[in-house]
């Protein structure tokens, strides 16, 4: 990673490549226990991802510090999408030359989190003077697309039309609600009808001969390899897989999180790590399970990927949790699990020409690959 030193970039703002040159100024401007403050940040900087370089920036106004952004960018290439998506004959061949063009992709936010807004002002109308500074970022760094992630509150539309940004709402992360009646995990079983009673009794039966057992700070350092393995035969599975953690990540997010962040591990009788999810607590009383990994043939014989989803539904049960996040991909599954979708918001912006149209024709491909199926799946009695 290429370091600098922070540098004045124009009067409005100061940026950093290693937020340790700016970290005491960066979190005086943030509440307590932001996710944005530097020592969580910091934990995913020195977690050696590949294909990503951080950039961090300290807005002013009037000459006194207004706000903090936060960016990732990303080396867009050939291992980041599932070329098979793109299906066969001469204009699979066109589209394969046109996303061999490699790119760059700046997030304005955190790529590998849900729900956190990338910038943080202290006065919220100031929002929106990160419109031109990200322009401006596009500028020095020429990425093929921008993506301001996670929008809380809309930006006026005048802000938006005068940097060339729009909206995209289509963003899916699947989600639980938990009911107050379910006091055990029982309880949610039971109210499954019985077509999904039966499949989850199937599911939960395929894994008993397995161990489990949640993993602590040491085990997890230890085992960051076989951790990092289990991942990538997930990720690999993925059409679309932006982005690549690895297990310094996951140690990483236990040192800083501490309580907040465990990793739930399943085991073979003689001690080979088959599976593990990570959850992440969010405050309201949200459980996200995060990141999974898993070993592909030993998922067929015991069901790994559902025992997952009724894992995270179980903890969240039972420590009285409001809802538990799914994220973004397996929609069918999750649904069947009693999951349902909302909506992101984000802001983009796709350089003209040749990234343009790469991206078109990678959404194309990977939209075509979806089916509509999952949203009519509804496990629970009428």
């Amino acid at each position: 990673m290429n370091i600098c030193q922070p540098e004045v970039k124009s009067p409005g703002h100061h940026q950093a490549q290693d937020l340790r040159k700016i970290a005491s100024d960066w979190d005086l401007l943030l509440p307590e226990n932001h996710p944005l403050r530097s020592h969580f940040l910091l934990a995913i900087q020195d977690a050696g991802l590949p294909d990503v370089q951080f950039h961090y920036l300290l807005i002013h106004k009037d000459g006194e510090p207004a706000g903090i952004a936060y960016f990732q960018h990303f080396h867009f290439h050939a291992g980041h999408y599932d070329s098979r998506a793109l299906g066969q004959g001469p204009m699979a061949y066109l589209s394969q030359l046109l996303l061999c063009q490699e790119t760059g992709i700046l997030v304005c936010g955190n790529l590998f989190h849900l729900a956190q807004e990338g910038f943080y002002f202290r006065n919220p109308e100031d929002r929106e003077l990160l419109l031109p500074l990200v322009k401006e970022m596009e500028k020095k760094l020429k990425p093929g697309a921008v993506l301001i992630k996670d929008i809380r509150k809309p930006f006026s539309e005048n802000a938006l039309k005068n940097n060339r940004f729009r909206s995209f709402d289509e963003d899916q992360v699947m989600s639980l609600i938990l009911s107050p009646e379910w006091k055990s995990f029982d309880d949610y079983l039971g109210s499954l009808s019985k077509k999904y009673r039966q499949r989850a009794s199937k599911i939960l039966s395929a894994a008993e001969g397995l161990i489990f057992r949640e993993l602590d700070e040491d085990e997890i350092e230890a085992r960051k390899g076989e951790i990092e393995a289990l991942y990538q035969q997930v990720r690999q599975r993925q059409a679309l897989r932006v982005g690549s953690l690895t297990g310094a990540y996951f140690s990483e997010m236990k040192k800083v999180w501490g309580n907040k962040f465990s990793i739930r591990a399943w085991l073979n009788p003689e001690g080979k790590m088959l599976a593990f999810s990570s959850h992440f607590l969010h405050p309201g009383s949200q459980r996200e399970v995060h990141y999974i990994g898993f070993d592909t043939d030993a998922n067929d014989k015991y069901l790994l990927y559902f025992n997952i989803l009724f894992d995270g539904i179980r903890c969240g049960i039972e420590q009285g949790e409001f809802e538990v996040q799914f994220g973004r991909t397996g929609f069918d599954a999750k649904a069947s699990a009693g999951a349902i979708p909302s909506n992101n918001l984000h802001y983009f912006r796709v350089k003209r020409g040749l990234p343009g149209l790469s991206f078109r024709v990678l959404q194309k491909a990977l939209s075509a690959r979806e089916k509509p199926d999952w949203k009519n799946r509804n496990p629970f009695r009428k």
